[in-house]
C-alpha cells in the first residue's frame, strides 16, 4: 500500500513538474533570419504595430496539453498549468481545460484541432482561450486589467509567433462608433426585459457557417495535397474564428458555439463551382 502511494506521489510530482516548464522562447531581432530564412515575416498578411516574437517548441507542448482534462470534468481551479507569452513580453500561467467548439463526430473527425480554455494565475482575472493544430498556435487572452491579447503564427516561419495587444491591430487608430444601443433601443419595444439581461446560465447552441472557395483559398497554406486536407486547414481558421467569438459571446451573452457534425460538408473549394 505504502509502495502504491509512494508511486502516485512520483508520478503527480513529475506531472506538476513537467506542467510548469515553459516552452516558449523570446527570439531575438538578430535570431529572426534563423527562422524566416531572409523571407519577410508577414507577407501580404495582417502586420501589427508593435509586437513581440517567441519560438514554440510545439512537439513537447502538444504532449502536455493531450493531458488536459475536458472542461465539463472539472473546476478550472484544478485545470492542467502551462505557460503563455503576453504582450510585455513576459511569461503568465494558466489553468486549462479542453473546451472543445465542434460537436463531437465533427471533433472526432478532425482530431489534430483541438481548443482549450484557461484561467489565470498570475493574473487571477485573465481567461486565456486557444486552439492547438496543425497550423500551429492561435491564442486571445481577456483581462479587465489590460487590452485583450493576441498571439498567431508567423506565417513564413514555423514555430514562431507574433504576441501583441488590441491596441497594436492597425498602424492607424480609427474612430468607430456601434450605434448598436441607439439602434435598439430606438426599434425595440415591448420587451419585458432589458436586451442585456442575463441567468447566469451558459447555453450552447449549434451552428452551421457555409463557406465559399474564394474564402477557403485565402486559408490555404500551399502545403495541402488532397480535398481532406485542404478541408482541415479551412475548418482549422473557422475554428479559431469560433474560438475568439466564443470568447466573447460568453462573457457577453453567456452563449457559447459549435459547429455541428455536418460543418465539413458546407466547407467549398471552388469559387468557380460552389453553390
Amino acid at each position: 500500500m505504502k509502495k502504491n502511494l509512494l508511486l502516485a506521489a512520483l508520478l503527480l510530482f513529475g506531472l506538476c513538474a513537467f506542467s510548469q516548464k515553459n516552452y516558449w522562447k523570446s527570439v531575438r531581432s538578430a535570431e529572426i533570419s534563423s527562422f524566416t530564412k531572409g523571407k519577410d515575416l508577414f507577407p501580404g498578411k495582417f502586420k501589427p504595430a508593435v509586437y513581440k516574437l517567441f519560438s514554440l517548441n510545439e512537439t513537447d507542448f502538444a504532449a502536455l496539453i493531450k493531458q488536459s482534462p475536458l472542461q465539463k470534468n472539472i473546476s478550472l481551479n484544478s485545470g492542467l498549468i502551462i505557460s503563455v507569452p503576453v504582450a510585455d513580453g513576459s511569461i503568465e500561467r494558466f489553468r486549462i481545460a479542453e473546451s472543445p467548439v465542434m460537436e463531437p463526430k465533427l471533433q472526432a473527425k478532425y482530431s489534430t484541432i483541438r481548443t482549450y480554455i484557461g484561467k489565470g494565475i498570475d493574473d487571477p482575472y485573465a481567461v486565456l482561450r486557444f486552439d492547438f493544430s496543425p497550423t500551429g498556435f492561435h491564442a486571445i487572452i481577456i483581462s479587465p486589467t489590460r487590452k485583450t491579447i493576441y498571439i498567431n503564427p508567423v506565417t513564413t516561419a514555423k514555430k514562431l509567433y507574433a504576441v501583441f495587444d488590441r491596441s497594436n491591430i492597425a498602424q492607424e487608430k480609427q474612430v468607430f462608433d456601434c450605434k448598436l444601443d441607439k439602434i435598439l433601443n430606438s426599434n425595440i419595444q415591448g420587451s419585458e426585459k432589458p436586451f442585456t439581461t442575463g441567468d447566469s446560465n451558459l447555453r450552447t447552441y449549434r451552428f452551421a457557417v457555409a463557406c465559399g472557395g474564394e474564402f477557403s483559398k485565402l486559408c490555404l497554406n500551399g502545403t495541402e495535397t488532397t480535398q481532406a486536407q485542404k478541408k482541415a486547414s479551412v475548418l482549422s481558421v473557422l475554428v479559431t474564428d469560433l474560438l475568439r467569438t466564443n470568447a466573447i459571446f460568453e462573457t457577453d451573452f453567456g452563449v457559447h458555439l459549435n459547429y455541428v457534425d455536418d460543418e465539413d460538408t458546407i466547407i467549398f473549394l471552388n469559387g468557380k463551382t460552389d453553390p
